[in-house]
């Protein structure tokens, strides 16, 4: 009995897909369902759109449908997935390998229930996107948030994917191989055990969950990575002048903060803080140009409120649209979007994550990217670039609102901060509304 505790338990921690609600489904308001369901809806449409050209209709449509009986799944209702998987469909996992569909279901349910933690953090599964890999094999990419059970309250995030095998017809799914982001033993070791951050912070500040990197490939001067598609806040700025070159700190700035943070209430803190950097030209009157940098701070949704539309969402705007430009600032702004997953080099910077630091680190990964072939995305004649801080964290509040940012005060030895060059082509987010902007 003992072992079948234990094996439920890990297979409870790392089975298939993904993404996090504070709410089991049973005690989900009819509001709060409608809002899920529109949410899955979406994500259809979205996978759909990155179905490969060419691919056969009726094999992507089947790959979809797998994608939304395991969203249905780790909220609790197999249903679905009893109706498009084969009898005799053999899944197999990191962890687990089952021989039919019959016995992968009972897995499911297994770890829903080991894992629904109800009245605090149920599974969730979100789909990324749905691609065609060779006629009869089908690729669903997704990300699992879960809360793990502990003092510390671990939250998990995995990134992973799922290879189907199709039945001639395209119809039925016969086998399905899952990868994940990170091997078991890695993420029982950095996201299940508590982490040096999380127990400096656990009296001032809840355990962050980490936005999952899955590496690429690894080498002596950076690393490859892809950061997936997300759902974010999103603040920016166009600076020029002093600006350009003074010491900032990574935390966004005050226009992207909306709510507070009240002792009796429970909140939601994502790490790590991301500033995406790049050079660009100032148009200035008369014909005139400047030479200026935009900052971009990524605020990723915690699990809990990434499966919520936006009219869910309350209004991003701290007052980016009212109050006065800083000096030095041409335009402000904040608002909800999608960003699309995008490839980055990355190595992490030792020591305080000075300008002068950061900088460097950038144009040597730039200069080494580019000697071994990459892509290196330039404006303006300089790397696009994202500071990662793994000392700092984004809280928001029971409201899905921005209510406050940690920034740990670590020696510098023991800092963890991590600088990436973007590759192959400029990510562009999706606008999906809400906010204010100002200019000069």
């Amino acid at each position: 009995m003992h072992t079948l505790k234990v094996r439920a338990a890990l297979a409870a921690c790392f089975c298939c897909l993904s993404a996090a609600s504070f709410v089991s489904p049973a005690g989900r308001s009819a509001h709060q369902q409608s809002a899920h369901q529109s949410f899955r809806t979406r994500a259809a449409v979205r996978a759909a759109a990155e179905v490969a050209v060419g691919a056969d209709e009726g094999e992507a449509a089947t790959a979809m449908a797998f994608g939304r009986a395991l969203t249905d799944a780790w909220s609790g209702d197999d249903t679905a997935m009893r109706t498009v998987l084969s009898p005799g469909a053999s899944v197999t996992t990191p962890l687990w390998t089952c021989a039919d569909a019959v016995t992968y279901i009972k897995e499911l349910k297994s770890s829903f229930n080991f894992l629904k933690n109800d009245g605090r953090m149920a599974p969730t599964l979100i789909v990324l996107s749905v691609k065609s890999v060779q006629p009869g094999v089908q690729r669903v990419q997704w990300t699992l948030g879960l809360e793990w059970p502990s003092v510390w309250r671990s939250k998990v995030n995995i990134l992973g994917e799922s290879h189907l095998v199709l039945s001639a017809d395209g119809a039925a799914i016969t086998s399905v191989t899952e990868r994940w982001h990170q091997a078991p033993s890695r993420i029982f070791l950095e996201q299940i055990s508590p982490r040096f951050r999380d127990i400096i912070s656990l009296w001032n500040s809840p355990t962050a969950e980490h936005v999952p990197l899955r590496v690429d490939s690894s080498g002596r001067e950076y690393s490859v990575v892809t950061l997936p598609a997300m759902m974010a806040v999103q603040a920016e700025w166009v600076e020029t002048q002093q600006l350009l070159q003074v010491e900032q700190a990574p935390l966004p700035p005050q226009f992207a903060f909306t709510g507070t943070v009240k002792r009796s209430e429970w909140y939601s803190t994502v790490a790590p803080v991301m500033l995406e950097r790049c050079r660009t030209t100032a148009r200035l009157p008369g014909g005139m140009e400047q030479v200026a940098q935009r900052r971009r701070w990524i605020m990723p949704l915690p699990m809990r409120y990434a499966t919520r539309s936006i009219a869910d969402l309350p209004d991003p705007d701290g007052g980016a649209a009212d109050d006065p430009l800083p000096p030095d600032v041409l335009s402000q702004s904040v608002q909800y979007v999608r960003r699309p997953a995008m490839r980055m080099a990355v190595r992490s910077i030792q020591g305080v994550p000075s300008n002068k630091n950061v900088l460097a680190a950038a144009r040597q990964i730039a200069a080494a990217a580019t000697a071994d072939g990459l892509r290196v995305v330039r404006q303006d004649g300089q790397p696009v670039f994202m500071q990662m801080s793994y000392d700092a964290k984004i809280g928001f509040n029971s409201r899905a609102q921005i209510a406050m940012a940690v920034w740990l005060s670590v020696p510098s030895l023991l800092q963890e901060n991590t600088v990436g060059v973007l590759l192959d082509e400029l990510c562009e987010p999706e606008l999906l509304g809400g906010g204010g902007a100002a200019s000069a």
